[in-house]
């Protein structure tokens, strides 16, 4: 085996075939909102524009990749109960998608935890 996936591969959905890597090419018309929210939040960790073809732009706050090489891990998931969040509304540069706007089904929970320096005792 290669070892762990990077989180670059496993953000691109990148797999091992024979001996080459093929990589899912980002859908810019993808109305799935947990994907998008997947790429947006370690944007610059999946290869940033040349992965998505995309400027960071108004998502870049979303981007937790900075936080990853200061010692910290990042728990992404979603809130179980009633926690509701922002609606969201899918668009193509102002045309309506074939998706009908619908308030959040969740919340998306990103926690950040300082990795310890030096081993517990």
């Amino acid at each position: 085996g290669r070892g762990p996936r990077s989180l670059a591969s496993a953000i691109s959905r990148r797999a091992a075939a024979k001996d080459r890597d093929t990589a899912t090419r980002w859908d810019r018309a993808t109305t799935d909102i947990d994907r998008i929210l997947e790429v947006a939040s370690f944007h610059a960790a999946a290869g940033g524009p040349s992965y998505t073809g995309l400027d960071t732009g108004r998502l870049a706050r979303l981007d937790m990749t900075p936080l990853l090489t200061v010692d910290r891990a990042v728990l992404v998931g979603v809130a179980a109960g009633d926690h509701h969040g922002t609606a969201w509304t899918i668009g193509l540069r102002g045309v309506a998608a074939n998706v009908e706007p619908r308030p959040a089904a969740a919340t998306l929970c990103r926690i950040v935890i300082p990795l310890a320096t030096e081993p517990a005792p």
